[in-house]
């Protein structure tokens, strides 16, 4: 690598000349929207003036420039707004809109914005090769289009100097990345494996991963407990780091325990000499050293003077950490009075790893927009861990609805009824009264086939008219519920826009006739698939994604991308699968079988004393069986999941099989919980498990909708929506028990269905030894012939 630094002129000014406070007062969402009308009515109107004069006008002028400072060469390049040029003079305009009163506006704008239109002006001198250039600023009102304009005549000498003192100010940082990469690349491209050999299928597993990047693609993995799925997703990026092929690796999780997972594998690859910087991004809620969250300069000491101190506090935290999480970063925020949760995102610019959620990646609500607020093609490889959970997630964060209560709330907190607010939340209000007496008047749920054509308009002019209350009521009592309902709102009409990308229209009632309305996200390829058109790569693996077709689907895939099972590491002798399909678990069969069901499961564990985890599909499901199992065998012990366990208590919960304990312990838990996944109960802590049923998600009219959806588009409604997400959470489930090598464990599955051909074919590759039985009796000889097969 040269020494050659590129660098826009947004981000140079941006981050060597902010100052002042964080502050949480409002910014309207359609800021940048209404930005973008003011500048291009501006930009028409110097257009106008300029061929009324015969000079000559262009907008958006791209400029790119080299500039040597010391040793670095720094390649500078923006748009500039508007450049007219004159016989013997120019003039280089950067246009702002602003809500601000002219007499607020400081003289002279602010320095950020004049330091973009220096920049400009002074590459456009060197371009051209002449020795002044006029720079202007100007701030236009949103609504009255008044401008307020600050001018003067700059040399090209003086426009050097200020250029030059830019870099100056970031030079140290440049110096730091640039060292820091030389480091980062030069340890990656020769740091070997960090452990003594490779699992079976791992160096497989790490080809697939590099070939995808280098290829370009997406790579679907499904990827057996023991695989070591994190090393090996991990350590070909590191790889192609050090060869330039990337220069950020994105490390996706949905849980903090995998996400611990992540740093661990970090940590291992600088044992072994490796040298780059990875953050873990923490939510808000858990960095802030407030109670609750207030960026507000008046209460947080670490919000006001944030932006005076945050440079220094970079600076620092990477010259002297490398593997930087919530504790670090709170360590440094602490020592420079800095707020940890922007000061994390700041420090991410400068790292080539990043660990974090989901939702800073896909949630249009969230993402990172510093990373993916382009259509570029970003040098970034993503890696998605516990994909499975992504699909559901992502139809979570693509969905959106407005509920007829929130415009009411509107209305009572507005009193004046001839308030513009109030007026378009009654508007609202009425028109979600009108589609409950037309569709819902005899049912409770309905699907509509489109999003009503003139509910947009409505909605538009409740947003305009909200903003303005918004931004002139920033203290009223009420001020964050208008603001939730004002997102709500906003977040609906984005959904509207991408209504025919898998979305589906769903009208309900629940509360009499405050009805709602929904845009279920069905199918969220496509908008994953927006995000993955931005980064070179991007790896979706889990030990559990059965059908792999079916992920690649609803994940976004392309046909040509990749698709690979890895075999399991384990011996396949150590795991016996036993399915007792005498019980019929459906819905409609449970009341009758709870009595037979917990038979099996006292059969299952009298084979062999030891800890067993028993997995069902709901707590009423679970509270059924569990109640009768306690009455019938009290000598047992059990525990029992509870809906609204604390984190604490979860903790405790497991402790209790975190241990040898004297008697058998059984743990009744739901598929798909907390427990179902995630969990690391190796060696004889956990010894097998029951899974009652197929895990089929409870059916609802949403989930009914996204069947229909499914079955249209390519008839297999009932797969995607039900048969596939309960089968995964059943694999899910039954892999708890094996969890090293030298695990010995059972599984008892029970329900008719597991025989059926259309379940078995989901069964993993590694399950070979299954052994189907016939009532309790013979699952208590079966299980326990194969615990005296194994020696226990």
């Amino acid at each position: 690598m040269d020494k050659t630094v590129f660098i826009s002129v947004r981000n140079l000014v941006e981050f060597v000349m902010r100052s002042g406070d964080i502050t949480s007062g409002y910014v309207s969402a359609k800021r940048m929207h209404e930005g973008t009308v003011v500048h291009q009515k501006i930009q028409k109107k110097r257009k106008a003036e300029a061929k009324l004069h015969g000079f000559i006008y262009m907008d958006e002028v791209p400029f790119k420039c080299g500039i040597k400072f010391r040793d670095f060469e720094f390649v500078l390049e923006g748009r500039a707004d508007c450049v007219i040029e004159r016989t013997g003079a120019v003039s280089i305009e950067e246009i702002k809109s602003t809500y601000k009163d002219p007499e607020a506006i400081k003289e002279g704008g602010e320095p950020v914005h004049l330091a973009q239109a220096m920049c400009y002006a002074f590459m456009y001198t060197l371009e051209h090769d002449i020795n002044e250039a006029e720079v202007i600023v100007t701030y236009a009102h949103c609504e009255t289009l008044l401008e307020t304009t600050f001018s003067e005549i700059k040399t090209k000498d003086e426009l050097k100097e200020f250029v030059t003192n830019l870099f100056e100010m970031y030079y140290e940082f440049a110096k730091m990345e640039y060292e820091n990469y030389q480091i980062m690349s030069e340890t990656a491209r020769v740091l070997n494996f960090p452990y003594e050999k490779y699992r079976l299928s791992q160096r497989g597993f790490m080809a697939w991963v590099y070939k995808a990047v280098k290829e370009n693609k997406k790579l679907f993995c499904q990827a057996p407990t023991g695989t070591g799925k994190t090393i090996s997703t991990i350590f070909p990026g590191v790889k192609a780091l050090g060869e330039g092929r990337i220069k950020k690796v994105f490390y996706l999780t949905a849980k903090t325990s995998t996400r611990i997972v992540a740093e661990e594998a970090f940590a291992k690859m600088e044992n072994a000499g490796f040298r780059a910087h990875a953050i873990t991004l923490t939510g808000k809620e858990k960095i802030c050293f407030l109670p609750a969250p207030e960026c507000n300069p008046h209460t947080c000491a670490y919000a006001k003077g944030h932006f005076d101190r945050v440079n220094d506090a970079i600076f620092d935290i990477l010259q002297n950490e490398t593997a930087i999480n919530r504790k670090t970063v709170i360590k440094y925020a602490q020592k420079h009075t800095v707020c940890p949760h922007e000061f994390s995102f700041d420090i991410s610019l400068f790292c080539d790893i990043i660990i974090c959620d989901y939702n800073y990646v896909y949630d249009p609500k969230a993402y990172l927009r510093r990373f993916f607020d382009n259509d570029n093609k970003n040098p970034y490889l993503i890696l998605n861990d516990e994909a499975h959970n992504l699909a559901d997630r992502a139809r979570d964060m693509f969905s959106a609805e407005i509920k007829r209560e929130s415009f009411k709330a509107v209305k009572k907190t507005v009193s004046s009824k001839k308030s513009a607010f109030y007026k378009s939340a009654a508007k609202a209000d009425s028109f979600l009264g009108e589609l409950y007496n037309t569709h819902l008047s005899e049912e409770k749920f309905v699907k509509l086939n489109r999003v009503p054509e003139e509910l947009a308009d409505i909605l538009t002019n409740f947003i305009t008219n909200a903003d303005k209350w918004l931004a002139a009521n920033q203290t009223a009592p009420n001020f964050d519920e208008m603001l939730e309902v004002y997102f709500e709102v906003l977040d609906f009409l984005r959904a509207a826009e991408n209504f025919s990308a898998g979305y589906v229209c769903l009208l309900s009632s629940r509360f009499g006739k405050n009805s709602r309305l929904k845009l279920k996200c069905a199918d969220p390829s496509y908008l994953l698939s927006q995000t993955q058109k931005k980064v070179t790569a991007s790896v979706y693996f889990s030990a559990t994604m059965t059908p792999i077709d079916y992920f690649k689907n609803v994940l976004g895939g392309n046909e040509d991308d990749f698709c690979v099972y890895a075999p399991s590491p384990f011996n396949e002798e150590n795991l016996r699968v036993f399915i007792d399909g005498t019980i019929s678990t459906k819905y409609k069969d449970r009341p009758a079988c709870y009595e037979k069901i917990a038979e099996d499961i006292y059969a299952f564990t009298r084979a062999k004393r030891g800890n067993y985890f028993v997995f069902f599909s709901s707590y009423e499901f679970l509270y059924s069986v569990a109640e009768i199992f306690n009455v019938k065998y009290p000598q047992v012990n059990t525990a029992s999941q509870n809906k609204d366990m604390t984190e604490d208590e979860r903790d405790g919960f497991l402790q209790k099989f975190g241990v040898l304990n004297e008697q058998t312990l059984i743990g009744f838990l739901v598929l798909g919980g907390v427990f179902s996944e995630g969990v690391d109960l190796a060696g004889d802590k956990l010894i097998g498990a029951v899974v009652a049923g197929v895990g089929l998600p409870l059916i609802t009219k949403e989930t009914d909708m996204i069947a229909d959806y499914f079955g249209k588009t390519n008839g297999r409604g009932f797969e995607y929506a039900y048969m596939y997400p309960g089968m995964n959470k059943v694999l899910q489930a039954a892999g708890r028990v094996i969890r090293h090598e030298t695990d010995i464990g059972a599984l008892l599955l029970i329900d008719t269905r597991f025989l059926s051909g259309d379940y078995r074919k989901l069964f993993p590759p590694h399950w070979r030894h299954i052994k189907v039985t016939q009532g309790s009796a013979e699952v208590w000889r079966a299980a326990a012939q194969f615990w005296a097969e194994k020696g226990k």
